[in-house]
């Protein structure tokens, strides 16, 4: 009846060859099967039944078909979706990342323009109340015996002990040199009130440093020095003044 598998129907074939009364048996239940099917009249199944078997047999496929490659399908989006959301993360990852580090140089970069800023108005709002002040007492410094072409105007604030200066005209240094101006008191030595350079014009605006609040101005000098600036003048002054 073809309901057993190879290995069974060997193992049946090899008891039936050793055992005559199921040999025997076996052989009236073939005769019998035999009388049956010729006992049974063949009809031929009308098209609409050999129609509907076909369209059972292909949606049952379809659906095994279905039913087998769908998890796998399944399993394949989820394992892409997955790869792209880790891809996505990390681009975002790097991209923070990048961001985060550029608005730190830029807050950084802002921080000191501001803070230069900040220096450069605090210097312009001193060297307006130098400028301004009714205490201020200005020297105009000119050549000594020579066309008084080159000039420094040196501006003294008293109350804050600071001097502003504007020199035009003036030669151009030799390598590694430097103007100083000097202090020339009542008495003593010349005392140095800082150094300076110009552009390639000879013209320059600085403010010095805070002198000594115990020095007695009574003029100015302007030599030019070596290096840093010297403690006392090592040369004759190019331009003097007196307070008048």
């Amino acid at each position: 009846m073809g309901s057993l598998d190879p290995q069974e129907m060997e193992r049946v074939r090899a008891h039936v060859e050793g055992c005559l009364s199921c040999r025997s048996e076996l052989q009236r239940i073939n005769a019998d099967l035999g009388i049956l099917a010729l006992s049974v009249k063949e009809e031929v199944p009308p098209p609409v039944v050999r129609q509907r078997l076909l369209s059972e047999i292909s949606s049952t496929s379809s659906t095994g078909a279905r039913k087998r490659t769908g998890p796998a399908w399944a399993w394949k989006l989820a394992a892409t979706v997955a790869g792209l959301l880790f891809v996505l993360s990390t681009l975002l990852l790097i991209q923070n990342t990048q961001r985060r580090i550029s608005l730190e140089n830029t807050n950084r970069s802002l921080e000191a323009q501001i803070r230069k800023l900040q220096d450069e108005t605090r210097e312009a709002r001193e060297i307006n109340e130098v400028l301004r002040s009714p205490e201020s007492i200005r020297v105009t410094l000119t050549p000594l015996n020579a066309t008084p072409q080159p000039a420094v105007q040196a501006v003294f604030f008293k109350e804050r002990r600071r001097i502003f200066v504007v020199a035009s005209h003036l030669p151009t240094l030799p390598l590694n040199n430097v103007y100083q101006l000097w202090i020339m008191p009542e008495s003593g030595n010349p005392i140095s009130a800082g150094i300076f350079t110009t552009n390639i014009k000879g013209d320059a605006q600085v403010l010095l440093p805070e002198i000594d609040s115990g020095t007695n101005l009574k003029g100015f000098a302007l030599t030019r020095e070596p290096g840093r600036g010297s403690p006392q003048p090592t040369s004759k002054p190019i331009l003097a003044g007196n307070i008048v």
